[in-house]
């Protein structure tokens, strides 16, 4: 089995695609990557049509009826390393002793509608499609919320379906959940209550008849070991917590606020499921990690002169990873605009970079993936983002999607409960 320090080289050693993307990490679709996750928890359970570095490592781990999978939003690898320094005796930190600990690459763009789609269905984002917070897309012919699928215009929650969009098609088929059906595999996914029954949950879980709605944290795991204890049948749990995000983005992820939450999240892995729990392999990875923003980060578009007023819209995607669309015969004025001479680490290119360089992926792309990153992209390879001019855009301390080690590394750690 390939050593922590191995991945890690591995990972941070490869050329980058193009001379555009110096000093990035880039996805590693196809060896040590979020999107192999699907592939490994599937040959846990016997399958064998999916091969990957990822799944290749299924033998290497202990043989068990459960697997209950925890993505934690939010946490990177590197501040995973900073945490289990400081904290050493932290359960999750013994856990890797005991098990699996590996860095793995998040997709691009590093972001949450993109990484769980990939997470959900072993398809990296050119293929899904899903390639970003807010997209424009052709089905509404609106600006679309990609969590809530409400719209510019409609503020109103799965506005976008009621607009025509076909809630069943937006994840490829199939996702995990339908190929452990195949396997026997009894499924089971625990949210948090106020995602539950959301738009994206409904796409991202489809073909899982059981998720269940829980209150917090706390209650998650109390279930997750109540659902193992009445189990019949080898089991696989999806569990998903969005707490350590939400508090990156308010707080800023190098805050006490953001230790405080890993340790309450550490501390409740320790009181209801390790020990607790018989013949289970516990694996903790995240979507993707974080960087601090100040306000100074931010690039308004009234401060790139001429940037405003030759789009055709406003940006889509993320302020890390932005898509532009274009007025006709204005490219070269947007890019001159996006190119001020400062260390911040915007790179504006042409949006075709993404496929043809493989930022997006591989494999056959989803049919409206030109559609969906514009004309050009502007991508953060450092400190800066793009500040999204809609109503509830605001100046978070932390964010994500662009190409740092922060944002791109996470951990995976895999051990038996």
């Amino acid at each position: 089995m390939p050593t922590r320090s191995y991945v890690e080289q591995h990972l941070l050693g490869r050329p980058a695609p193009a001379p555009w993307a110096p000093n990035s990490v880039l996805p590693d679709y196809g060896g040590f990557s979020i999107v192999g996750l699907p592939g490994l928890i599937e040959r846990l359970f016997g399958g064998e049509d999916r091969s990957s570095a990822l799944a290749d490592l299924a033998p290497d781990l202990a043989v068990t009826d459960h697997v209950i999978l925890l993505i934690v939003d939010g946490l990177g690898y590197r501040m995973t390393e900073s945490l289990f320094e400081r904290f050493p005796d932290a359960m999750l930190a013994s856990l890797a002793r005991e098990g699996r600990f590996l860095p793995l690459t998040s997709v691009f763009p590093a972001t949450t509608v993109a990484a769980l789609a990939s997470i959900g269905t072993g398809k990296t984002p050119l293929e899904h499609g899903l390639v970003g917070y807010r997209l424009y897309l052709r089905e509404t012919s609106a600006i679309t919320n990609m969590i809530r699928y409400s719209m510019v215009g409609n503020g109103r929650g799965d506005a976008a379906f009621h607009a025509g969009l076909d809630a069943e098609a937006i994840v490829p088929d199939p996702t995990l959940y339908e190929r452990l059906d195949r396997h026997a595999v009894e499924v089971h996914t625990l949210l948090p209550q106020h995602i539950a029954g959301s738009g994206l949950s409904r796409a991202l879980y489809r073909g899982n008849g059981s998720v269940h709605a829980t209150a917090g944290l706390n209650d998650m795991l109390v279930t997750a070991r109540e659902l193992l204890a009445r189990a019949a049948s080898r089991t696989f749990l999806s569990m998903y917590w969005p707490g350590l995000d939400t508090v990156a983005h308010v707080r800023g992820p190098e805050t006490d606020a953001y230790v405080a939450e890993w340790c309450a999240v550490d501390e409740a892995i320790r009181r209801e499921l390790v020990g607790r729990v018989d013949n289970a392999l516990l694996i903790v990875a995240s979507d993707h990690g974080f960087v601090t923003m100040r306000p100074a980060d931010y690039l308004r578009l009234d401060e790139a002169a001429g940037l405003d007023r030759n789009l055709v819209l406003p940006p889509v995607g993320e302020p890390r990873a932005s898509y532009l669309y274009v007025r006709d015969g204005a490219k070269d004025a947007v890019e001159r605009a996006l190119d001020r001479g400062a260390p911040d680490g915007l790179v504006c290119v042409d949006s075709t970079a993404l496929i043809e360089d493989g930022l997006l992926g591989r494999g056959s792309p989803h049919p409206e993936i030109a559609y969906r990153i514009g004309d050009l992209a502007v991508i953060s390879t450092g400190t800066a983002g793009i500040l999204h001019p809609y109503q509830d855009a605001i100046l978070l301390r932390g964010m994500h999607g662009g190409l740092t080690e922060e944002e791109m590394l996470v951990p995976l750690i895999a051990s038996p409960l």
